[in-house]
């Protein structure tokens, strides 16, 4: 009996791997017996073992695997916690089949101070900022040559602009401070981040829920390169660009998957699909 050449024998085990291609992905198949199998053998094998496999991947993926994940980078100082994390752009239908961004993304800034007993953070004291991707240009733009202000006017029902509903309009509550954010570049490359609450140019004023301020940190220049690096790679992600094209050229890829399976296609092959 001839045995097929894509076969990989050895007369001493009776296991042979078989590989064959299905789908095109390789799969690796182990067939038990080797005297006697054929290519159609190891065929039907393989197409179990992979049916099997992506069995159980499905259920690994809807079992296992956490649905969530928490992206986020932070600096520890030594009266100060700063941290960055996102808030992802939330998506509405567009027309029959479509979808497009509702809300744009922002990125939280987050200072937590040392609490008062010096041992451990004040995480109920912590006070956040959320930059959109426009105030997140203008950062990155800007440091580490010049000084960068943003502040923020605190309003009714929405003191926080983290929320993922937050509008940024509606009442400003009044008599009350804005929220202000400054980095300022320092000797040696380095930048003092601050958050602080001002009210006729005075800082140090009561915010929300009473919390006090300025709370400041100062990054050094490879911890400012990190927190540049991913406020500069976020915003494809938080104007929802990357997800859109992603699935835009998804569906592309499987429209034309489907013309050349009806031979909608030609020129020599793949590589050189033409539609006519």
């Amino acid at each position: 009996m001839i045995r097929s050449a894509r076969c990989i024998a050895s007369f001493t085990s009776t296991r042979v791997a078989c590989n064959h291609h299905i789908g095109g992905k390789a799969i690796l198949a182990v067939a038990q017996n080797l005297p006697g199998r054929t290519n159609a053998e190891c065929t039907t094998r393989a197409t179990l073992i992979s049916s099997r496999e992506a069995r159980q991947n499905r259920h690994l993926s809807t079992q296992q695997l956490p649905k969530r994940g928490f992206a986020k980078y932070a600096v520890f100082g030594e009266s100060s916690v700063i941290s960055l994390s996102p808030i992802l752009p939330t998506y509405k239908q567009a027309g029959a089949e479509g979808v497009a961004v509702d809300k744009k993304g922002r990125m939280i800034l987050e200072w937590v101070p040392r609490s008062n007993d010096n041992k451990s953070w004040a995480w109920n004291d912590k006070i956040r900022l959320a930059l959109s991707v426009e105030e997140i240009g203008l950062v990155i733009n800007q440091l580490p040559h010049f000084p960068v202000e943003i502040s923020r006017p605190l309003y009714a029902g929405q003191d926080d602009d983290t929320n993922s509903h937050f509008s940024g309009s509606g009442p400003v509550i009044g008599d009350m401070p804005e929220k202000v954010f400054k980095a300022i570049p320092g000797e040696g490359a380095t930048i003092t981040l601050s958050i602080d609450y001002v009210k006729d140019g005075i800082g140090g004023q009561y915010g929300e829920d009473g919390k006090t301020a300025p709370i400041e940190i100062t990054v050094q220049v490879g911890e400012f390169e990190v927190m540049k690096s991913i406020l500069k790679e976020s915003i494809p992600f938080l104007t929802g660009f990357t997800a859109l094209m992603k699935l835009s050229e998804e569906r592309e890829i499987a429209q034309m998957g489907t013309s050349y399976n009806q031979g909608r296609f030609s020129g020599g092959g793949p590589g050189n699909m033409v539609p006519f």
